[in-house]
């Protein structure tokens, strides 16, 4: 056997690749002396061990085909045989019984040799066990399903909140928690004169948009607890009321602002208009309690979709158990520490920080496209198979833009991309992947960092021992100005306390 086959053999080994080979007879992969040589890795991929190769008749091979699977694979195996040009490539994932009777999913690719006019003599090439990697990518699929399914509930909810308020015979007002108006109904278009377009988007102490005058603004007052003022416009008197409404988690309330004309309202008019006012502020508080209602459900699937494919990475990871769960505890702590300090307050003012703990449950989600042989070895890695396992963070940012695109904009999918893509970069720009520099990491990343470098360091692995808490706190802070960011590094002195809390609460045991 040649040298670069035998180099082939041992890479395809060491990946959890087998290889397999096809003597074709007269071109006919059907002619009774056409064979398909099963190598041995081939056979335990299967769940078969055999200490040799052995052959089997193409139909034989075939037949442990799934029924969906057989067409398809048969199909693009005679494109492939009948292409002379060798344009199409043999390239297909097919489910196959194992030995043991259960349907496993592969990935196969080949190329036909043959001779000089065309006829395919022979067909090498490569099988891999997908199975746990397509069980990922349907989870994922079944995530974006999911976020999809809640945008659109969201977006209905949001339709049938405006047409309520649009129905509404006095002029009504939306604005976010940055008081920015977001909604104007029809009447409110005719008070103030302007078209909804035009006020849209727009602050509420804008001149020509605040009416009642900005030292009376309705929305002013009702920051600070004042939820019904009165002004006069065009010869007429108005009451303003506004009420709040949530709209996420760890977010600033919105307003929702009700102006009712009160210049001719007699005393049994008042008492009318009161009760009317109090059944519309029934109906918007109910409204708003099923919006929060709905998206506290949403949430809490998105959650449980992420931890779920969370812990599939973990589980196929056998040596980092409890660390998506301990890193997150680290996250908060360095957030929490960050808050307590005002230390990068206009970044972390625009988080939503249930998103950001949520989406570090993904930082390693690109593990699941790394070979078990790799991710699972009982020692040190090679030069060749760290560099294959820094592949890691790429597949998992790929896996996050794909659901963006199928998807609208998504803080926590914007989020889980941060930390996913930068938690491998350093401060000095000597990391991974696209060697980022001080600043420029994202800030996600750069507390993920420290949380993942700690919880590496004190964990158990085939090939070291646990570091101590003091010797692992003593290594991240001497990582100031080359790993890590220094402001960070300053937060960290001051919760390490709360690392080595969360370490012994959570305490890994060394596999027996």
């Amino acid at each position: 056997m040649d040298t670069p086959f035998i180099r082939s053999a041992l890479a395809c080994k060491a990946l959890g690749v087998a290889l397999w080979d096809m003597h074709i007879a007269d071109g006919d992969p059907f002619h009774p002396d056409s064979r398909f040589t099963c190598s041995k890795e081939l056979s335990q991929l299967l769940g078969r061990h055999c200490e040799e190769d052995y052959a089997v008749g193409y139909a034989c091979w075939v037949g442990r085909l799934h029924l969906e699977d057989l067409q398809a694979t048969q199909d693009a195996f005679m494109a492939h045989l009948n292409d002379r040009t060798g344009n199409t490539p043999f390239d297909v994932e097919y489910r196959m019984m194992t030995y043991n009777g259960v349907y496993r999913a592969y990935h196969s690719t080949g190329y036909a040799l043959r001779d000089n006019d065309g006829t395919p003599l022979r067909v090498a090439g490569a099988v891999a066990d997908v199975t746990e990697k397509r069980q990922t990518r349907t989870l994922l699929y079944e995530l974006t399903a999911g976020i999809e399914r809640r945008d659109s509930l969201l977006d209905e909810q949001n339709r049938r909140f405006e047409t309520i308020l649009n129905l509404m015979p006095f002029p009504v007002r939306v604005a976010d928690s940055k008081m920015n108006w977001t909604f104007v109904n029809d009447t409110a278009q005719e008070l103030f004169g302007i078209k909804r377009e035009d006020m849209l988007g727009k602050p509420c102490d804008h001149g020509k948009f605040c009416i009642c005058g900005t030292d009376n603004c309705s929305l002013e007052r009702a920051k600070r607890g004042e939820m019904q003022t009165f002004f006069e416009h065009g010869g007429r008197s108005y009451q303003v009321d506004v009420k709040t409404f949530d709209i996420a988690e760890g977010e600033s309330p919105g307003f929702i602002e009700m102006i009712h004309d009160v210049t001719s309202v007699t005393a049994s008019a008042r008492l009318a208009a009161d009760t009317e006012k109090k059944q519309v502020e029934r109906r918007a508080d109910s409204l708003s309690a099923q919006v929060t209602e709905k998206i506290r459900e949403i949430l809490s699937l998105q959650n449980a979709m992420v931890s779920t494919v969370a812990d599939l990475v973990e589980f196929r990871d056998g040596c980092t158990g409890g660390h998506i769960a301990r890193t997150q505890l680290y996250m908060k702590a360095m957030i929490d520490g960050l808050l307590e300090r005002g230390l990068y307050r206009e970044e972390v003012a625009g988080w939503n920080i249930e998103h950001v703990l949520s989406s570090a449950q993904l930082h390693d989600v690109g593990k699941i496209v790394i070979s078990d042989t790799i991710l699972n070895k009982p020692g040190k890695l090679t030069p060749e198979e760290f560099d294959i396992m820094k592949t890691h963070v790429r597949a998992g940012i790929d896996a996050i833009n794909r659901i963006l695109d199928k998807t609208a904009e998504n803080r926590f999918l914007r989020h889980a991309r941060n930390i996913i893509g930068a938690h491998h970069e350093r401060w000095d720009g000597a990391g991974y992947p696209q060697g980022l520099k001080g600043a420029e990491i994202p800030l996600e990343g750069r507390i993920m960092a420290i949380a993942d470098v700690y919880d590496a360091l004190v964990s158990w692995r085939p090939y070291k021992g646990p570091y101590t808490h003091e010797a692992a706190a003593r290594i991240i802070e001497e990582g100031s100005l080359t790993s890590f960011d220094p402001v960070l590094i300053e937060v960290f002195k001051n919760v390490k306390g709360q690392f080595k809390k969360i370490l012994e609460d959570c305490t890994e045991r060394r596999p027996a």
